[in-house]
């Protein structure tokens, strides 16, 4: 059995979405689930949707339920000057960026499994619930500046989910 080269996130064909809210996210996982069930979702990158929609819900339960910390706190501060501010500005969230491990997807991951995880995250903002925890990139934030990251997260990642 031949594995495909790994495809260049950076250059490949990519959906521009921008989500304005949260509530947006929910209605693009209900098309992303109508095009599922209608045969006529695939991808363009190298997660499939399941493993797309796994990785975006990791990084709500880092956000809700608290997450590993990827740096010591030096670090973060000196990524957070970096980074930060372009984090929270206009532009979409560059991409082709490797995730650390613990926030990468497990290969088996289904379409329904994947859904179903980060569904319900986006459900538990959606029904009030904060995100509070600490970045593991930028340390202390807000529920709005997490909303802002999860919001240009998500639109990056399922960008590469294309349907008809």
């Amino acid at each position: 059995m031949t594995t495909a080269a790994p495809v260049n996130t950076k250059t490949a064909p990519h959906r521009e979405l921008e989500f304005g809210s949260i509530a947006d996210i929910a209605e693009e996982l209900g098309r992303i689930e109508a095009a599922h069930a209608a045969g006529t979702l695939s991808h363009t990158g190298n997660w499939t949707a399941g493993q797309i929609m796994d990785h975006c819900a990791k990084l709500f339960v880092a956000a809700l339920d608290g997450g590993e910390k990827a740096f010591p706190a030096p670090m973060i501060w000196l990524i957070r000057a970096a980074f930060f501010k372009s984090a929270m500005g206009p532009k979409p969230m560059p991409r082709g960026f490797k995730a650390p491990k613990s926030f990468q997807p497990a290969p088996e991951v289904d379409f329904s499994t994947g859904l179903q995880h980060l569904r319900s995250r986006v459900n538990r903002v959606l029904h009030g619930e904060k995100m509070t925890h600490p970045s593991a990139i930028f340390g202390k934030m807000t529920h709005d500046q997490w909303e802002m990251i999860q919001r240009k997260h998500c639109a990056m990642h399922l960008g590469f989910l294309k349907y008809d």
